[in-house]
């Protein structure tokens, strides 16, 4: 995906994808570009900009959870971080209820152009 859609667009749309009615859905993953280097303000500055530009479909991937034995912890490698799924309270220190809420107001539907 980080590479094939840019050459699928670049090769067969060209400028002309904001003139195409039916878009192809266009997913953005916070895991590539951040690893488990996020929080709460990172996703929602990430998630504006991607409602604004197209995206349909924002994923808020790895990186957001702990484990009951590395709450506190600065920097476990997300492997050990597997398992019990707790939100990580120096990421998201309201929890991710606050971040979805705020991500499902924005414009979503928004069309380029």
């Amino acid at each position: 995906m980080n590479t094939s859609l840019a050459d699928f667009v670049r090769r067969y749309m060209g400028l002309r994808i904001n003139n195409v009615d039916k878009r192809p859905t266009i997913m953005y993953n916070n895991w590539r570009p951040f690893g488990q280097r996020i929080s709460d303000t990172l996703i929602l500055s990430l998630a504006k900009v991607a409602s604004k530009i197209g995206v349909s479909h924002f994923v808020i991937d790895a990186g957001w959870y702990t484990t009951k034995g590395n709450i506190g912890k600065e920097e476990v490698a997300w492997p050990s971080n597997l398992g019990d799924y707790i939100v990580d309270k120096t990421k998201f220190p309201n929890g991710l209820k606050p971040v979805f809420n705020e991500i499902r107001k924005m414009d979503w539907n928004r069309v380029c152009g």
